[in-house]
């Protein structure tokens, strides 16, 4: 089998740079020093530095040139300025070695003569590296094969993984292979690789379109190529019970939004919360794992899964923000995506001025990157405006409903099924009944929707496998917003309602009209269909009963209100010990519809947990003192003078250690303290209102105050060190020095 080759000239004169610059660092331990000044149109560029490999002393000069197409030769003509220049080192004393790396290729006779220029200059040594000498390189090392991600996308795998790491990779790879040429190493990347290499562990967090799934399919390709690593894509935790393998070390795990895809799922969550121990105990055989989430949903996932149980969980942790991602990595993840995307020629030079401007925005995120690039996102976009161009990154769910609204029938009934199948319409398709009333509602039919997916692949759907299972998914999750919108008529209600998901429906319906700003009112007609949504959400856990209680304490009128409590009474029970349902029992009562035996209970319960648990939001909330009778408050205050006052300090240190999570994180540590304390606070001023002439009570508050201070002080805030852009960390080499590249990076976009 021959050398593979990789196709450089598909790279930017600015990644090409940093490819250089981690080839010599790998190779011939070179130190990064500085970028020299260079004005050659953006062609090329140098640096210079120390020589780790060579004799005391010696400096070094490395000239990058760097050629947009993949028949190209390089002449000694073609370096010119260069010869001058390296003249001008020699005498300035920091050039004793002259590496020229080029993506090209170079005749022998014209190496010959570029040696023979440039020692006639003063340089005591001269080293020519072409695209063929990068192409052995790169397929010899894997360790640059995985600092550099991109280069997967740029080469043959079948050539450069071994067969068995091939077969791995698969899994990896299906649907993103075209993506894998486009893809920045950014500092959040190289975070998160340090993750996984330290700890075998990696939790990837971050907002949607912000590139979780990129960084881990990175991480994954690379660990499958520099260690052999096995690569399995997990769905669920009974899929890792059934596949791991102790005696395997190699194995490395892949889960993707692994507590819940666009919300928090609490079966998902408790499933893993008791797998903790046995994740652990396969880190400790060698086992890697790669885990993403969205943000908010691991924010509420983590209080179910202690530290203890498996401390990576936090050691590892990486947070991918879009806010991490520099001004510099934008602009090449713009560039990337542009430059092998697929708008004409003309549009790009159309959209050039308004590149920098595109990147530094506040609403860029790589995945909109993505669909400016393809001329099906940007039909309504007007690549010379500035403003429209910000409009599109500041409001992308309208351009993609844009999107949406110009599609034929066919098309729109395809993206209708895949909604309705949440996300996941299994292929080859076959239609029931609700299937085929919408195709045929949206103006399609089985043979034109089976063509329309195939027409939309990679813009808006992607093929992918579920449980080993092919079908039709969306290509980003916020296709599910746009594509939520558009189904708000009147025809079409039912069928949206069954198909939302649910955080959508909770989010963007009202069962009445409760006047909220661009909310869909459902009518009294499609109220079953919501109902029986209500019902199935509820039955999955408590957090999910919460999200119910709050749509129905905000955005259900009482008509609908009244035909859930009759059909759901094992709901309206657990409201006698309503713990963080209190809007929703509140509102019941007002209402005329909370039976008076669960109002009984419910106060006596709450009576309890505020003694126990010192949570006073039952004397705080006004509505909650409207459900007390008077023989009730009059108990509660005698209880709090007896039993709470002469013991606050006590409890209130008690409920602190109850109260401490046992993880290291000292910034954890401190949110947690700062919580606790406003708790107390507020206890303290209830307490002072409620009960102001009890005996003893101002030097228990005094204490209770004084308690509050010492474990503030106890749990300070930790400092961060602001993060200096212009380094990178090699572990095996060191700091090396990134300087600033003073030219645009769009400046060979057209080339």
């Amino acid at each position: 089998m021959g050398v593979p080759k990789f196709e450089l000239y598909r790279l930017g004169w600015s990644d090409f740079q940093r490819l250089c610059q981690t080839v010599l660092s790998d190779v011939v331990g070179v130190q990064v020093e500085a970028y020299l000044d260079s004005n050659d149109a953006g062609r090329d560029g140098a640096f210079s530095g120390p020589w780790a490999g060579g004799a005391p002393g010696v400096r070094y000069v490395v000239q990058c040139k760097h050629v947009g197409r993949s028949d190209a030769r390089l002449t000694p003509s073609g370096l010119t300025d260069e010869l001058e220049k390296a003249g001008r080192l020699v005498e300035a004393g920091v050039c004793d070695v002259y590496f020229l790396v080029t993506n090209s290729r170079i005749t022998g006779r014209s190496a010959k003569k570029i040696e023979s220029m440039l020692r006639a200059k003063g340089v005591a040594d001269v080293r020519i590296w072409t695209g063929d000498m990068l192409d052995r390189i790169i397929a010899e090392r894997p360790r640059i094969r995985a600092l550099v991600p991109r280069l997967y996308g740029l080469g043959d795998l079948t050539e450069i993984l071994d067969e068995r790491a091939y077969d791995q990779a698969q899994a990896v790879l299906e649907g993103m292979r075209s993506d894998l040429a486009k893809v920045v190493r950014t500092r959040t990347f190289d975070q998160a690789a340090a993750a996984l290499a330290e700890h075998k562990f990696v939790l990837l967090l971050g907002a949607p379109a912000t590139g979780k799934t990129t960084i881990a399919s990175q991480l994954a390709i690379g660990a499958a190529d520099q260690h052999g690593a096995r690569v399995v894509v997990l769905q669920e935790p009974g899929d890792f019970d059934r596949l791991w393998n102790p005696n395997e070390p190699k194995q490395l795990f892949w889960i993707d939004d692994v507590f819940g895809a666009t919300q928090a799922n609490f079966d998902l969550i408790r499933a893993w919360a008791r797998s903790t121990r046995k994740v652990k105990a396969a880190v400790d055989r060698g086992t890697r794992f790669i885990l993403t989430s969205r943000d908010y949903v691991y924010r509420f996932a983590r209080d179910y899964i202690k530290a203890d149980a498996l401390p990576v969980l936090h050691e590892g942790e990486v947070v991918v923000r879009v806010a991490d991602i520099s001004q510099s990595e934008r602009e090449q993840i713009l560039y990337n995506h542009l430059k092998h995307g697929q708008q004409p020629e003309a549009y790009v030079r159309r959209l050039l001025p308004h590149l920098e401007y595109a990147a530094a925005h506040e609403g860029f995120t790589p995945e909109l990157a993505r669909r400016l690039a393809d001329p099906f996102f940007t039909k309504a976009l007007d690549p010379s405006s500035r403003s429209s161009v910000g409009s599109y990154l500041g409001e992308p769910k309208v351009f993609l409903e844009d999107v949406i609204r110009g599609l034929d029938g066919p098309s729109r009934a395809a993206l209708g099924l895949v909604f309705i199948h949440h996300d996941f319409l299994a292929s080859p398709i076959c239609l029931a009944d609700a299937d085929s009333d919408l195709v045929s509602r949206l103006g399609g039919s089985l043979g034109s929707v089976t063509s329309a997916l195939d027409s939309m692949q990679d813009s808006l759907l992607r093929y992918r496998k579920l449980g080993g299972k092919p079908g039709w998914s969306f290509a980003h999750p916020t296709m599910i917003d746009a594509f939520s919108s558009f189904l708000r008529r009147p025809e079409l209600i039912r069928h949206a309602l069954a198909g939302f998901p649910m955080e959508v429906l909770l989010r963007e319906t009202t069962c009445g009209d409760h006047e909220v700003e661009g909310a869909m009112v459902v009518p009294a007609g499609a109220y079953d269909v919501v109902l029986q949504r209500l019902a199935e959400h509820c039955a999955r856990g408590f957090p999910e009963r919460r999200a119910v209680d709050a749509y129905l304490s905000i955005r259900a009128g009482e008509a609908f209100l009244r035909l859930f409590v009759e059909s759901h009474p094992r709901w309206l029970e657990g409201l006698a010990r309503p713990v963080a349902r209190t809007t929703i029992l509140v509102r019941l009562f007002q209402l005329g519809l909370l039976p008076d035996g669960i109002r009984c209970a419910a106060v006596e319960y709450m009576t309890e947990w505020f003694l126990t648990e010192l949570d006073d939001e039952l004397l705080r909330s006004s509505g909650l003192r409207a459900m007390m009778e008077n023989e009730e408050e009059q108990n509660l205050r005698a209880r709090i003078i007896d039993e709470l006052v002469p013991d606050l300090h006590d409890r209130a240190n008690e409920h602190y250690a109850g109260f401490q999570s046992s993880g290291p994180d000292a910034e954890a540590a401190a949110d947690e303290a700062e919580t606790w304390a406003e708790a107390m606070r507020s206890l303290a001023v209830t307490l002072e209102t409620e009960v102001l002439n009890a005996p003893g009570l101002g030097e228990a508050v005094a204490e209770l105050e004084a308690l509050v201070e010492d474990v503030l002080e106890a749990n300070p805030p930790p400092k961060h060190d602001e993060y200096d852009d212009s380094w990178e960390h090699d572990s095996e080499r060191g700091p090396v020095t990134r300087a600033p590249i003073r030219r645009s990076i769009f400046d060979d976009l057209l080339d």
